[in-house]
C-alpha cells in the first residue's frame, strides 16, 4: 500500500483525510485554521486534537488514534484521493 508521510500532509490533503475518516464537518474549520500534516504531528493526546477545533470527545478520540497510527506508518494514498470520495457517493 502506498502512503505519505504525515507530515508531508498540505491542508488539503488534510481536508481530504477527515472526509475520508467521516468527520467532513471539521473540514471548514481545519481549512480556515490552515492545518496540515505538521500541525497534526505535533499532537500528542485527544486534548491536543480538541484544540484543533473537535470539541467531541469520541470524535477527537477517533482522530487521535488515526493521528498516532499514521504517525509511523504513513497515511494511504487511498484516503486522500479525491476519487474516493467521489466513489463514497456512489
Amino acid at each position: 500500500m502506498q502512503t505519505k508521510l504525515l507530515s508531508e500532509l498540505s491542508v488539503d490533503n488534510v481536508i481530504h483525510l477527515l472526509e475520508s475518516l467521516n468527520l467532513s464537518n471539521f473540514c471548514n474549520n481545519f481549512e480556515d485554521n490552515r492545518i496540515d500534516g505538521p500541525t497534526l504531528m505535533n499532537c500528542k493526546s485527544e486534548d491536543d486534537v480538541k484544540e484543533l477545533g473537535i470539541a467531541l470527545t469520541a470524535k477527537a478520540r477517533i482522530l487521535y488514534e488515526e493521528i498516532d497510527k499514521f504517525k509511523s506508518t504513513g497515511v494511504p494514498l487511498t484516503l486522500l484521493s479525491e476519487v474516493n470520495k467521489l466513489l463514497s457517493f456512489i
